[in-house]
């Protein structure tokens, strides 16, 4: 199957959750935090401006990208044994570069 966004959505796949503290300390499920690092595996098309209808390009994200976003964004969706995320670029709070 292959997805292809729309207008200014990415489709992300969500680095997993901690299931252990940096001190050593098992998290039950209910303690780990969502995270908020992800990798870009789809971009949409932009999305249009309102005054002139012309569609804008995302051009600060791409493919491969590994981003920070805020991490009450994002609708979760399952394609096989892979947990992915929609979330929109104005959620994307920055690209890690290296």
């Amino acid at each position: 199957m292959k997805l292809r966004p729309l207008f200014d959505v990415l489709v992300v796949e969500r680095e997993a959750a901690k299931e252990q503290s940096d001190g050593g300390i098992w998290l039950p499920t209910m303690a780990q935090r969502r995270p908020q690092k992800a990798t870009v595996l789809a971009v949409g098309e932009g999305a249009r401006d309102k005054k002139t209808g012309k569609q804008e390009p995302l051009q600060d994200v791409a493919v491969g990208d590994v981003i920070y976003y805020d991490a009450n964004s994002g609708d979760d969706f399952r394609v096989g044994d892979r947990e992915l995320s929609f979330i929109r670029r104005k959620d994307v709070e920055a690209v890690i570069d290296g």
